[in-house]
């Protein structure tokens, strides 16, 4: 079986290529419905977004990753009801995974909402 620390890294480089098949294929079935919603709105929000592995802490069958996204807010989507207005982001976010079997389970997401 593979680390949590190695089953996160496989999802945070899918999103980083953009993949979100391969990035839902890193959790277990029913697990990551909004993945899709979050990262496709995203995508489709800032054509350039650019995710960035910072670091990951790991213990048992939890890891902690630290990440950064950053993009232009060009569309053609929306944001949050939101139309594309050209302006940049840099966000740091950290989620927390819970991983068993070589499969995501669940996790929390966490960011600053006042950098948006």
């Amino acid at each position: 079986m593979a680390s949590s620390s190695v089953i996160a890294r496989r999802y945070f480089d899918a999103l980083s290529r953009r993949d979100l098949e391969a990035a839902l294929g890193c959790w277990a079935p029913g697990t990551a419905e909004d993945i899709n919603i979050r990262f496709g709105e995203l995508f489709e929000a800032f054509p350039d977004l650019r995710i960035e592995l910072l670091d990951t802490t790991t213990q048992r069958e939890r890891c902690v990753v630290r990440w950064r996204a950053t993009g232009t807010f060009l569309g053609p989507g929306r944001l949050q009801g939101f139309a594309a207005n050209g302006g940049q982001i840099s966000i740091d976010a950290c989620d927390v995974l819970e991983v068993r079997e070589d499969q995501i389970v669940g996790g929390g997401f966490y960011m600053d909402g006042a950098e948006v």
